[in-house]
């Protein structure tokens, strides 16, 4: 007995919600949900590019740095400062 009431109320319940579900509108309010997103999502890709470049300037600037401590090493050493050389591999090896 108590199966068969709860059948009734079940199905009153869904004979409700699908006279009141209109497909078109439904369908029209996700449209409306997803282009409220597209400037948060904009906003998110403009800021990944901006730190994308940030690195990429930094990764540059890091290498043109090892390449110059390269450089003043091979100097260092041709000229006899052993010293001077460790000096600056360390300083080589605390940028790279």
């Amino acid at each position: 007995m108590l199966r068969r009431f709860w059948m009734v109320i079940r199905s009153f319940f869904g004979f409700l919600l699908r006279r009141t579900e209109d497909p078109e509108m439904l369908l029209r309010q996700y449209i409306d949900d997803m282009r409220a997103k597209v400037p948060k999502l904009r906003a998110a890709v403009a800021e990944v590019l901006a730190t994308e470049y940030q690195l990429q300037q930094q990764a540059e600037h890091l290498k043109k740095q090892i390449d110059e401590y390269d450089k003043q090493i091979i100097a260092a050493l041709k000229l006899g400062y052993e010293e001077e050389a460790k000096v600056l591999i360390a300083a080589k090896a605390k940028a790279g």
